[in-house]
């Protein structure tokens, strides 16, 4: 999440009160979010932010850093029983889950992502589950349920011994880093299956 996407310094705070309500193991982390804008706005102004300030942009984490973190948040929620379509809106979008106590805390077009994420749902869901009938490897499965994607366009796979990294200098960021994030989760499972990267070495040279 990046604090653009929260209106006020205020509504960060109570967004972070609510949220974290549900998952009190993030707070650690957007409490950490919440001080480095507090201090960057301190230094600029001179003075400390009053809950209607506009909030300061700082620097936030890694796509990859964010994506893991968010991850987890979405894999809890689905293990708590939340709706499938909000633990993916969560890992697209890096908010916390958007319901009737929150949506109040966030700027417009934050909302109009994790709407556009929930609606996108429905087609990653069923291009996955035609996957699955078709018999396709499971991490591909799961890819396309994160991503709606195979293989991101562009991508080359680089091997360095027994590691094999990925390169998403792409279009569409945060897309490719729900791909990634779905291999990673894959092979974390599944770490004796190595057949996925013949897979993935035949569908990167396509």
């Amino acid at each position: 999440m990046t604090s653009s996407k929260i209106k006020t310094y205020g509504s960060w705070l109570e967004q972070i009160k609510i949220a974290t309500s549900h998952f009190p193991e993030a707070r650690p982390f957007h409490e950490s979010l919440y001080q480095r804008s507090f201090e960057a706005f301190r230094a600029e102004q001179g003075r400390d932010p009053l809950p209607e300030d506009a909030i300061l942009k700082v620097q936030q984490l890694s796509q990859e850093e964010a994506a893991t973190h968010y991850a987890a948040i979405a894999n809890r929620m689905e293990e708590d029983g939340f709706p499938l379509a909000y633990a993916h809106a969560v890992r697209r979008t890096h908010l916390m889950a958007v319901n009737d106590e929150t949506r109040m805390t966030y700027a417009p077009e934050a909302l109009a992502e994790w709407d556009a994420a929930v609606d996108e749902y429905g087609t990653f869901k069923r291009l996955s589950e035609e996957a699955e009938r078709a018999g396709e490897h499971p991490a591909i499965v799961l890819a396309l349920l994160r991503s709606g994607m195979r293989f991101p366009r562009g991508a080359q796979l680089l091997t360095d011994g027994p590691v094999v990294r990925f390169s998403l200098d792409t279009p569409f960021p945060s897309l490719n880093a729900a791909w990634a994030g779905a291999m990673r989760e894959y092979q974390q499972e599944n770490p004796d299956d190595q057949s996925i990267w013949d897979i993935l070495k035949r569908a990167g040279s396509d």
